[in-house]
């Protein structure tokens, strides 16, 4: 087999610092431009050739951006949380058309240039002519949220979903195929492989290889079942160079990876080549022409990465870089709990090679305190990606969800007097990423995304949170009032009302004017999933 991997390492080559709120889908034009899709309701374009600001910004969306595609090298289409699909003349900044494209939020989009795909969480993908507009296809239902899409060559089009499954849909009027199952979560994405085959990514973390059959079919080949170390993928893209195939996934683990394509005549093997971490949670990933790769992270930036050394961002903007990343806090029950005294001390440790790219090791440093340091195959050295953080609780668990432990658990009622679930929820963890997750699992409406985030900050001291609310620690309170979608939260369980706590409005203009909170999760309360108009919030101690 032939290694079609990159000759070097990626290295940052430019943060884009233009969003006030997550970033959540990026997308290069084949000359190279970059367009990214934020929470804040606007689509920035980039040239990062001339300059690190936005070369303009697209505005006029009611709710967040989840994803934009360049459908060639003028048209940008945009996809909004209000379930609408916007296209853009990436030039003048007028809209060329506004699809009222589906009933509940558009979550992805995908195009080969002739289509233009979008999907969502009524459960479907529809197809549109990516010059007209006018609709030719819809590829649906699915038993849940569909995630993302893939238009084939073969004009077959490849949706993946929330009920854990890969469809195949022929063309109009004919019915799916349900592909075999490969998966055991909740699948994010498709894209484009050797052989004429293509790859899904999947909660559980893997990363599937499909080979077409002779029926006109694909069947699931081995591909990396652990890419992310059990972590949520979100995002896969692909790029064909050279006749190399590189693959880059995004995570919920604040990190890409980078994966190669060995192929051979009949088979395609995959081999990871490069992790690089990220402050936040990657939301989306693409590789632009050059082989560049640009990121969507939580922490409102986006990132571009390069193997062009002639490119690479100065010393002192790596130097903040990687600080921002050491800087991330891994809280112990992630980790399995950590016996400081048993750990070998930095310089010992880091001085033994690691055995493959993204091998992670827990050390002592000089001040006896323990961090954790991640190994790259690609710079052959490690990395310091965070320090390890003592269980808020004091040791004793607050719960377990899945067989995970979070340092809070609250239980969620779906509606009045509905069912009741488990959101977890760890220190250092940005909110909405906690939110996502528990959508995903329970396979919740995405509206409810600002309701559950906005519980977790008010529940969980600002000081142990995540990123973005960090930087923008009042902005999930001022999405619910502004969409009037917000929960009522209330006591799990009866208690005198002598422990209750006073009641506080999101609308309330001082954020410190909450009541003191626990600093970990030996406490209950509960969110109710609601569409009340106003935000109200009793904690018990």
């Amino acid at each position: 087999m032939n290694d079609t991997g990159p000759a070097s390492a990626y290295r940052l080559r430019v943060e884009l610092v233009g969003h006030t709120s997550d970033v959540r889908g990026v997308t290069c034009s084949p000359a190279g431009q970059i367009a990214t899709a934020s929470r804040d309701k606007l689509v920035n374009i980039w040239d990062v050739s001339a300059s690190s600001a936005p070369l303009r910004t697209l505005s006029g969306h009611g709710h967040w951006v989840n994803d934009v595609v360049y459908v060639d090298e003028r048209r940008i289409a945009s996809a909004c949380a209000d379930g609408s699909v916007r296209v853009w003349d990436s030039i003048s900044g007028a809209i060329l058309h506004d699809i009222a494209a589906h009933k509940q939020a558009a979550c992805g989009l995908s195009t080969d240039g002739v289509r233009l795909i979008s999907s969502s969480w009524d459960k479907s993908a529809r197809v549109w002519d990516a010059s007209s507009a006018t609709p030719l296809q819809s590829c649906g239902p699915h038993d849940a949220a569909v995630w993302a899409s893939l238009p084939l060559p073969s004009g077959q089009v490849v949706t993946v979903a929330a009920d854990k499954s890969v469809r195949l849909w022929p063309r109009a009027g004919v019915k799916s195929v349900v592909l075999s199952s490969a998966h055991t979560d909740v699948v994010r994405g498709a894209a484009h492989a050797p052989l004429g085959g293509f790859v899904t990514v999947s909660n559980d973390s893997s990363l599937v290889y499909w080979k077409p059959t002779a029926g006109g079919e694909f069947t699931p080949m081995r591909g990396i079942p652990n890419l992310h170390d059990g972590s949520y993928i979100y995002s896969v893209a692909s790029a064909e160079r050279d006749g190399r195939w590189r693959f880059v996934t995004a995570g919920e683990d604040n990190a890409i990876r980078v994966v190669v394509a060995m192929q051979g005549t009949q088979n395609v093997e995959f081999k990871c080549v490069q992790t690089i971490m990220h402050p936040g949670t990657v939301w989306d990933v693409a590789l632009c022409p050059n082989g560049d790769i640009v990121t969507a992270c939580s922490d409102g930036v986006a990132r571009v990465f390069t193997t062009d050394s002639s490119t690479v961002a100065d010393d002192d903007v790596l130097a903040a870089y990687e600080k921002a990343v050491s800087e991330r806090k891994v809280s112990t029950k992630i980790i399995g709990g950590v016996d400081v005294s048993k750990l070998s001390s930095a310089n010992d440790a880091l001085s033994v090679p690691g055995t493959k790219d993204g091998e992670n090791k827990i050390v002592r440093n000089a001040d006896g305190t323990p961090e954790v340091h991640m190994w790259s195959a690609a710079e052959q050295k490690w990395t310091k990606i965070g320090d390890v953080v003592d269980d808020p609780s004091g040791g004793v668990s607050a719960g377990t969800i899945l067989g995970k432990s979070y340092d809070f658990v609250f239980d969620v009622e779906l509606g009045e007097a509905g069912p009741k679930k488990k959101l977890g929820y760890n220190r250092g963890e940005n909110p909405y990423a906690a939110a996502q997750r528990f959508i995903d699992d329970n396979e919740i409406n995405q509206d409810f995304l600002d309701q559950i985030a906005t519980f977790i900050t008010q529940q969980v001291p600002i000081e142990l949170w995540g990123t973005p609310t960090e930087a923008h620690p009042t902005h999930l309170l001022e999405a619910v009032d502004m969409y009037q979608v917000a929960p009522l939260l209330r006591p799990a369980c009866a208690l005198p009302k002598e422990i209750l706590l006073p009641v506080v409005r999101a609308t309330s203009p001082a954020h410190e004017q909450r009541p003191r909170r626990p600093r970990s999760g030996i406490y209950r309360a509960a969110l109710v999933l609601s569409p009340s108009a106003h935000l109200e919030m009793s904690m018990l101690l």
